[in-house]
């Protein structure tokens, strides 16, 4: 995982030096195309890349049309992506949490709500097979919203003191749309400044509510 297009794009963005939210889609989509027709040739997995590149290229299409500000599809695949690229840290330390939980034997055991009917490697591989799952799925996060939207995520977590990627396992009942549902809105949350993210838990700062609308506090 945090290998390849996405983790390239982000070490691109990273590169400038400024925060992501002040750099146009259109210019992101510029410096990775860039990457890719100079490196062309040494790419592993071309493929994702090109994947990655047409996306970033149609963004930019949306983005450089007159009423581009007016288009909420447009704001909605804009706000995936700079909220990936502002939490990538956070989704990465997360996976090495997983695996630091789940990979190996701990004089205490962890406690697993419905042990009997799933084991704890199972629990490891599909946690991180969902975070790859995120960052290789993450412009089709229109289709998850469908199934769980990202704004009742958003009203349970609020909820809550604190919470680890497992709970949000929990919380989504082993669901993998929901289960991308719930970490997205957990980023949005830290990004707001209602919750803080450390040694691997999301914990509460604020008592304020973002409210129904995650872009409301943009």
């Amino acid at each position: 995982m945090f290998s390849g297009p996405f983790n390239k794009l982000v070490e691109l963005v990273k590169e400038k030096k400024i925060p992501v939210r002040k750099i146009s889609v259109s210019y992101i989509s510029d410096i990775f195309v860039d990457y890719v027709n100079n490196n062309f040739q040494d790419l592993n997995s071309i493929g994702e890349f090109l994947e990655l590149a047409s996306y970033l290229t149609f963004l930019k299409s949306k983005e450089i049309l007159p009423n581009s500000h007016k288009d909420k599809e447009f704001k909605k695949h804009r706000e995936y992506i700079y909220t990936t690229i502002e939490n990538y840290d956070i989704i990465k330390k997360a996976q090495e949490v997983i695996k630091n939980n789940f990979g190996k034997e701990k004089k205490k055991p962890i406690k697993v709500k419905n042990k009997a009917s799933m084991e704890k490697e199972d629990v490891k591989y599909q946690l991180v097979k969902f975070f790859d799952d995120y960052i290789s799925k993450q412009k089709k996060l229109e289709i998850i919203k469908e199934a769980y939207r990202i704004e009742d995520a958003i009203e349970f977590l609020e909820k809550k003191e604190h919470f680890n990627s497992f709970d949000l396992f929990e919380y989504s009942k082993h669901n993998k749309l929901n289960f991308l549902v719930m970490f997205l809105a957990s980023l949005i949350l830290v990004n707001r400044g209602f919750f803080d993210y450390s040694n691997g838990y999301f914990i509460k700062s604020s008592n304020k509510h973002l409210g129904s609308d995650p872009n409301e506090y943009r």
